[in-house]
């Protein structure tokens, strides 16, 4: 029949597909791309189960897309075979003319013959070859008649249509009515090569595809999970030997003790955990203050730990000791002899304890001298922290050093305003009723060196321009991370 061609080309097709998605070849290809794709990458050490986790991750992600290329090489064809020669209507429709003028008289059947002929002279992907008169037989295909040509042996369109070699290029369509029936062999050659070449260039295209999303996807991987997970397993590694010394004390096996060179970061992350969980039992269970056998055996790194864990003091794991309260009695304002160390700043206390101080009328060393009265002031009040005057000048000497004086805004200036600021909040506040004078004084050292170090640009300038800190922080808040390290 005239419309068997299209499901053969299709059901042709679908056989390919089937045999190319279980050919050898298939997974060697996808093995290889694979392969490429995931290099190892050496952060500065040897990461193997990094390196197993980034393998297995770029395996699955490669079978999906590899599944989902042969999806689309076998579907996209079978679309083309079903659209290729169904779709013109011409051809039904000329022998169907022609079968009407069955009947008729030679000049009449002669002319649409050839109005025929030069239609389809035009035509360069398929054309006729051969016309005839005919009818149906018992199962239901055309015959032509033994003398029915009508034309298409002795002539060659200047397409160069004419009986094709492979039998799939060749489609039949025929037409019967009231006055007899007409049948046209079309040449399809020149078309099925096009399609061949079309089908080819999408296979390649979509094999590229698959490759370039491979390697998108394995560099975007690296570049934010990877990377940042290699660089904490290396500080991991580095910070494992002193947290895992003297484990015994704790009750775990004599050979958990130190790093073992052939355990992988994981192993070791694992045994930090059973040391810190080890630890925590002995905080919750044993109650550490009725247990200084114990306690004396510990390393510093384990100490600090339960110091950490029960806030403790500083000086040591006394029993019973507790954090600094709230100084409810302390006056933080100063004395007279203070006030008086502030006058040779040219400054009168008043002065400084106002909203109206404009530090931008200070001379530089004035507003070092500023910085140091308010530090050393809250120290001296709650006597939680005693820096000297020695070391506060050193302190403060550093930071000025730091700051970058050239900026017009994050200068010495603005840090030593932010000081004052937080000074008068912390006075009018009444902050000593639930701060502890430690808490007080971080605030005010935190506010002094607050932009210590800034640049004087925005993150995003620095992320834009590809500067030292963006790249060094993966263009993450580079100006905060500067200032935390």
């Amino acid at each position: 029949g005239s419309y068997r061609l299209p499901f053969a080309r299709a059901a042709r097709g679908a056989e390919l597909g089937n045999l190319a998605s279980r050919s050898p070849w298939v997974a060697a290809v996808v093995g290889l791309v694979c392969r490429c794709c995931m290099r190892p990458s050496r952060p500065g050490g040897s990461l193997a189960s990094v390196e197993v986790f980034r393998q297995q991750l770029m395996r699955g992600i490669s079978t999906h897309i590899a599944g989902f290329t042969v999806l689309l090489v076998v579907v996209v064809p079978l679309l083309n075979f079903i659209t290729l020669s169904s779709g013109d209507g011409s051809m039904l429709a000329w022998v169907t003319i022609l079968a009407d003028y069955t009947n008729s008289s030679e000049r009449l059947r002669r002319r649409e013959v050839n109005e025929f002929v030069r239609f389809y002279e035009a035509f360069t992907s398929y054309g006729p070859y051969h016309l005839c008169d005919g009818a149906m037989d018992t199962s239901g295909d055309f015959r032509c008649s033994p003398n029915g040509t009508l034309w298409g042996d002795e002539v060659v369109l200047d397409g160069g249509f004419g009986p094709p070699v492979l039998e799939a290029s060749r489609l039949a369509v025929s037409a019967v009515s009231a006055q007899g029936g007409v049948g046209a062999l079309f040449d399809f050659s020149y078309a099925r090569k096009m399609e061949a070449w079309m089908n080819m260039s999408l296979v390649a295209f979509e094999f590229a595809a698959m490759v370039l999303t491979t390697f998108l996807i394995s560099r975007s991987i690296t570049d934010l999970v990877l990377r940042p997970l290699q660089r904490m397993l290396v500080s991991v590694t580095q910070i494992a030997q002193p947290i895992l010394k003297n484990t015994t004390a704790l009750g775990l096996p004599p050979d958990s003790d130190g790093v073992d060179e052939d355990l992988d970061e994981i192993h070791v992350l694992e045994k930090i955990v059973q040391k810190l969980g080890k630890i925590a039992g002995i905080a919750a269970d044993l109650k550490i203050g009725n247990h200084d056998s114990i306690r004396e055996h510990l390393e510093r790194e384990d100490k600090a730990v339960l110091q950490m864990m029960f806030s403790t003091e500083k000086a040591g794991l006394q029993p019973g000791s507790r954090k600094s309260a709230p100084h409810y009695d302390v006056d933080p304002l100063p004395d007279a002899p203070t006030r008086a160390r502030l006058e040779k700043l040219r400054l009168s206390f008043e002065e400084l304890n106002s909203w109206d101080f404009n530090i931008m009328r200070v001379e530089r060393s004035q507003q070092t001298g500023v910085a140091g009265w308010i530090l050393l002031q809250n120290a001296e009040a709650f006597g939680s922290v005693s820096p000297t005057l020695e070391v506060t000048q050193c302190f403060l000497h550093a930071l000025v050093q730091q700051y970058h004086n050239d900026n017009p805004f994050h200068n010495w200036t603005h840090a030593v305003d932010v000081l004052h600021i937080t000074w008068r909040t912390l006075v009018i506040s009444k902050a000593h009723c639930f701060l502890t004078g430690t808490d007080q004084f971080a605030l005010l050292v935190s506010a002094i060196a607050h932009d210590v170090g800034h640049l004087g640009v925005s993150n995003q300038f620095l992320v834009e321009t590809g500067h030292d800190l963006a790249l060094r922080y993966n263009d993450r808040s580079p100006l905060e991370n500067m200032h935390c390290a």
